[in-house]
């Protein structure tokens, strides 16, 4: 089967990146006018080799002039092979040192080293710099280089790095397809006849002709019109290929998409603009972490301006790399795993480079429960990471954060999800509509024990509320767990004894409303005003009648409203549940005597033997919970079944 190979040159300007991809290729890769008039590489250049053994290996040609930094590292997105290019008759320059900074912190391990323009110099100044170039390579993740001495003008050693080349592409394995399609866009033009087109290095999954895709940040909807992988007319385009999508729509616009923009499926799309990464930082002494310091971030083909700091202030956690969060000032696209390079504010020097650990960080209470969190999101193996965050996740870990953090899909996340299930490990997954929650069996019965413990808390500091709702107890887990959780939750500690529910309310069996023996003497004497038949005295008549003050009233009547037993009717009138459960029955009575189901006030107020001002109080207190329907001076019954058998028979 054909392979196919991407590289990317690397080295300081005129030390012929250019001249050696046209030798290669035939190609000039200086595309614009003003790159051919002044004789350097300003923006990217793209040049295609097709060899005998019918491989194809496309080269990226990236600028080496420190001001078009940004256009370099854009040439880098997606790419894991480099060509490092190096004057014979200048030897090691500032670019050339950058550049392997580079190449040596986003991780490339596959490099051929070409010493170029040895037509110019003697052999003992080539050897001097071959020498100097193998020592600089041997501390970086490009040790194994193999070092080429050639002169593209006379070709002189040119063959023995075209038959390097051949053979790499013999070697080159496949990457493997998996996760949902991601391509950072660094090039878009027009072409006359097919309309807008965008290029750039596929980082993962695998797209077909006819597909949707979205523009991000923009969020826009697109379709795939015409592939082309290395050059050639394509139906698919896989991970690791360089691809040339002719996009169509109405939002294919050349004005709206740009260097920087990703295409991607929906699936996987969100934005975000804090970030926890890991970084290898270059000068520990000229850039620290433990102060914010304002950064300049490359990710894929993007830029963006941010400010950045440690996370762990005390110490480096692995001695070689440390865990910062990323502030950014806009929104960008990423996933974890995607690399990086971080310049200082001046955009002068590099400061560092690394990998997106969390693309949706978090705050945590502890550092320490920081730092194992982070750690855990290093491992590359997404079936050990999933282990190890199972373990750590006490509130359950949600599947659909880890597939978007992780860029899995679906179907990649529940075969993850079989293969912790055949290790025999004991979890527990909650289903809902939007997600999946998972816990450990361990974690699980943990987290009965905390909510429990956050119910006691609520309890102590609200002693006057009988019990506390769904809504608030997602609140008091900060909105990280599904409702099904917390359903499945208060289902299990009801059924164990360990909480009451109540009106909608769970509060721990040992949690009362408490009065003191002046309040509870003062409630009967209430309680028997509230329940004398044929009246429903205002809070201000039952002070008035009892000879207290109102507010010692009140404070009563919060109490008692607070456990339930109470309703408000207004704010200057209660009724105890007994008695508001005799006259909605009252109202059940009329509807159903009523032909055509419907009442009025009159005919309530002689039912149920009361005044006239309670009378519309209650009307309108029961129209505002839909309780009843108001139809001019009518009402009609509208709660359920269900409800009002509650609301007459479960009198406390």
């Amino acid at each position: 089967m054909k392979q196919s190979l991407i590289i990317a040159t690397a080295g300081h300007t005129d030390h012929g990146k250019t001249q050696l991809i046209q030798a290669i290729t035939g190609v000039n890769t200086d595309r614009l006018p003003e790159e051919q008039k002044r004789g350097i590489t300003i923006d990217l250049g793209y040049a295609y080799k097709t060899f005998q053994n019918g491989n194809t290996i496309g080269f990226i040609d990236v600028p080496g002039h420190r001001q078009f930094i940004k256009n370099m590292l854009a040439g880098l997105a997606g790419i894991d092979t480099a060509l490092l290019v190096v004057a014979a008759n200048d030897g090691l320059m500032p670019q050339t040192l950058e550049h392997i900074s580079i190449l040596n912190l986003l991780g490339f391990k596959k490099c051929l080293v070409a010493i170029t323009k040895i037509d110019l110099v003697e052999k003992n100044q080539t050897s001097t710099v071959t020498k100097k170039i193998k020592t600089l390579l041997s501390n970086t993740s490009m040790s194994d280089a193999d070092l080429f001495q050639l002169s593209s003008k006379s070709g002189e050693g040119l063959e023995k790095l075209v038959d390097a080349l051949s053979t790499l592409t013999e070697k080159q394995h496949k990457k493997e397809i998996c996760g949902n399609f991601r391509i950072p866009i660094d090039r878009v033009f027009s072409k006359k006849g097919e309309g807008l087109i965008v290029t750039g290095t596929v980082f993962s999954g695998i797209i077909k002709t006819g597909e949707n895709l979205y523009v991000y940040p923009t969020q826009k909807k697109v379709k795939i019109r015409q592939i082309h992988t290395q050059n050639k007319s394509s139906n698919i385009g896989l991970t690791g290929q360089r691809c040339a999508i002719n996009i169509t729509g109405k939002n294919a616009n050349i004005s709206e998409v740009r260097r920087g923009n990703w295409l991607v499926e929906q699936k996987i799309a969100f934005e975000t603009d804090r970030i926890d990464a890991h970084i290898r930082v270059l000068d520990q002494k000229q850039f620290n972490f433990k102060k914010q310091i304002s950064v300049h971030l490359y990710l894929g083909t993007s830029h963006s301006l941010g400010r950045a700091y440690m996370i762990d202030k005390n110490k480096n956690p692995d001695n070689e790399y440390q865990y910062i969060r990323l502030k950014l000032q806009k929104p960008i696209f990423c996933v974890s795993g995607d690399p990086f390079i971080l310049q200082d504010k001046s955009a002068s020097y590099i400061v560092g480079g690394g990998k997106v650990l969390d693309p949706l960080a978090q705050d945590f209470k502890l550092k320490v429960a920081h730092i194992t969190y982070l750690k855990t999101l290093r491992l590359e193996n997404h079936l050990d990471a999933f282990l190890n965050l199972l373990k750590i996740s006490k509130n359950g870990l949600s599947l659909c954060k880890f597939r978007s953090m992780r860029n899995l899909k679906k179907e990649e996340a529940n075969l993850l999800l079989g293969k912790i299930q055949a290790r025999s490990e004991k979890i527990i997954i909650f289903q809902d509509k939007i997600e999946e929650t998972i816990f450990t069996q361990k974690n699980w019965n943990l987290f009965l024990e905390l909510m429990l413990q956050k119910i006691e808390i609520r309890h102590q500091q609200s002693p006057l509320e009988i019990g506390i709702s769904k809504s608030t107890l997602k609140r008091v887990f900060q909105n990280e767990l599904s409702d099904g959780v917390i359903e499945k939750a208060i289902k299990i500690l009801i059924s164990q004894g360990r909480l009451i529910g109540k009106n909608s309310l769970y509060h721990l069996p040992s949690h009362k409303i408490k009065l003191s023996k002046q309040e509870k003497k003062l409630w009967i004497n209430v309680k028997n005003l509230l329940e004398m038949p044929g009246t429903v005295p205002s809070i201000g008549a039952i002070a008035k009648d009892l000879k207290i003050e109102i507010k010692e009233l009140q404070i009563l009547l919060k109490k008692i409203n607070k456990g339930g037993s109470l309703i408000a009717i207004t704010e200057r009138r209660f009724i105890t549940q007994r008695s508001f459960a005799h006259y909605v029955s009252v109202i059940k009575e009329l509807s159903e005597k009523s032909p055509d189901g419907q009442f009025n006030a009159i005919m309530f107020k002689d039912k149920a033997k009361v005044g006239r001002n309670f009378t519309i109080e209650l009307l309108e207190f029961l129209d505002r919970n839909k309780i009843t329907l108001r139809i001019g001076d009518y009402r009609e019954l509208v709660a359920s079944k269900n409800l009002l058998k509650l609301m007459i028979n479960g009198v406390p």
